[in-house]
């Protein structure tokens, strides 16, 4: 990377996974393809000596307090207008950087952009994908399901740090072990927020067994529940559409799939009736 004045800063937080070195050296990469500076913070929250990185990456030594407090400490190392962040498992395609820089560039009104998380596994269905078309969601009625995932965001500084940041009762390693980012986007749209998908900017992320891909959904859904309590209104679009979910699934008598929506289903509801904060 040049040494002029960064354009976006990427905060890559890990607890110690060797395969951050990769998911560097990706972002490294798009931003040469792009011919932008990038800042790159790794929030390190091993006790164990982080790997050699490239110079120009800023390692971060936090406390292990959970996702959210990590991303907190990003955010506020971060010394650009937009702060991206994506996990220490995914590789970041190519045109990541320019794709989300072109984003913040043609629409000055966008507080936040976020793409598609695909699986490194050839023919695999993503983890995540709104379409193969841009689509922009604003008012606090949108589904926040279909704008995005935490593993592949981009904000403007300034409408995170006025939103107040990752809520730390959710994320990785808190009370609620998932769902920041659902949290993040509904008070964005609460606050008359812009956000915007692009398939333009993928991340892969590796495939995952029956075992662990069937954890992940539970605790996702278990977040979602958890952070839809505030609103009666996306609870029952929630529900509806894991409704049609499991009817497709007993139609093409699909087990795999109808195990998986019975799985988000009852994750749901147990974060609908948690007591947790």
């Amino acid at each position: 990377m040049a040494g002029g004045r960064a354009d976006l800063t990427v905060v890559v937080c890990t607890l110690g996974k060797a395969t951050v070195t990769e998911t560097v050296d990706s972002i490294e990469t798009s931003a040469r393809a792009a011919g932008r500076d990038v800042e790159l913070v790794v929030v390190w929250q091993a006790e164990t000596a982080p790997p050699a990185l490239p110079g120009s990456v800023r390692v971060l030594p936090v406390a292990p307090r959970g996702l959210s407090h990590a991303r907190n400490e990003g955010l506020a190392a971060a010394s650009t207008a937009l702060v991206g962040f994506v996990d220490d498992d995914e590789v970041v395609d190519e045109r990541w950087v320019s794709a989300a820089l072109g984003a913040f560039t043609a629409d000055g009104r966008v507080d936040g952009v976020f793409g598609p998380v695909l699986t490194s596994a050839r023919d695999a269905p993503p983890y995540f994908s709104s379409g193969a078309e841009p689509r922009i969601f604003e008012g606090r009625h949108r589904p926040p399901w279909v704008i995005g995932t935490g593993g592949n965001m981009v904000f403007r500084r300034e409408a995170l740090v006025r939103a107040g940041g990752f809520d730390v009762r959710y994320g990785a390693g808190a009370p609620i072990g998932a769902a920041e980012e659902t949290d993040i986007f509904l008070r964005l749209l609460a606050d008359r927020g812009r956000l915007l998908y692009t398939p333009e900017m993928p991340v892969y992320h590796p495939l995952r067994g029956a075992r662990d891909e069937l954890a992940a959904r539970r605790v996702y859904a278990f977040g979602m529940g958890a952070v839809l309590r505030r609103s009666p209104v996306l609870t029952g679009k929630y529900l509806y559409t894991v409704a049609q979910e499991l009817g497709r699934s007993l139609r093409r008598d699909q087990a795999w799939r109808r195990r998986r929506t019975l799985v988000t289903l009852r994750g749901f509801v147990s974060g609908l009736i948690s007591r947790r904060p």
